[in-house]
């Protein structure tokens, strides 16, 4: 795997190796399922140097990725800052691909919501008792957390009469219009 994300930081890599290979995309999300935390780390490596690239985009967010990444950010939590912040990162850089606005539904939404509310609150808990060392990693992590925070999609409500195609924040709003 480390050979493997290494490999992921080229563009060739890729772009012409992996551009119509799901399945090998697919097998990199399913190992974010696994209990080995430095397989875990590496697989969410490479899906953040594929994310960068445009046409893998697609495929990645077809294999159920947001959640499952979703998941490991919270499976992670304090005890392995690192591994929460690449997950953060990951989930950062899916936030801003165009392609991704179909992929983060309400569930989805709702669920990274209450896991950065759940990180930053124990972040923000222990930086009065943390070391200078410590507030450096704690530091990077929170501003990964606010930036998933302010960057987060916003459920949207799509009118189905027609060619209308207005959108709402609510259901209530969508009902009414």
């Amino acid at each position: 795997m480390r050979v493997l994300s290494n490999l992921s930081r080229h563009a060739s890599f890729c772009e012409k190796d992996f551009q119509g290979d799901k399945s090998f995309l697919e097998a990199i999300v399913i190992v974010l399922e696994n209990t080995l935390r430095d397989l875990v780390f590496y697989s969410v490596g490479i899906l953040i140097n594929m994310s960068l690239h445009s046409s893998v985009n697609e495929y990645l967010l077809e294999c159920n990725l947001i959640s499952k990444l979703i998941d490991v950010l919270k499976d992670s939590n304090l005890e392995d800052m690192d591994l929460a912040r690449v997950a953060a990162k990951a989930l950062h850089n899916l936030q801003n691909v165009t392609a991704a606005k179909d992929y983060w539904t309400e569930d989805a939404i709702g669920k990274l919501d209450g896991v950065t509310l759940s990180v930053g609150e124990e972040l923000d808990s222990i930086m009065d008792m943390a070391t200078e060392e410590e507030m450096v990693q704690i530091g990077g992590l929170r501003d990964l957390i606010n930036a998933l925070v302010n960057d987060m999609p916003e459920v949207q409500y799509g009118c189905g009469i027609g060619a209308c195609g207005r959108k709402f924040k609510s259901k209530a709003e969508l009902e009414k219009h």
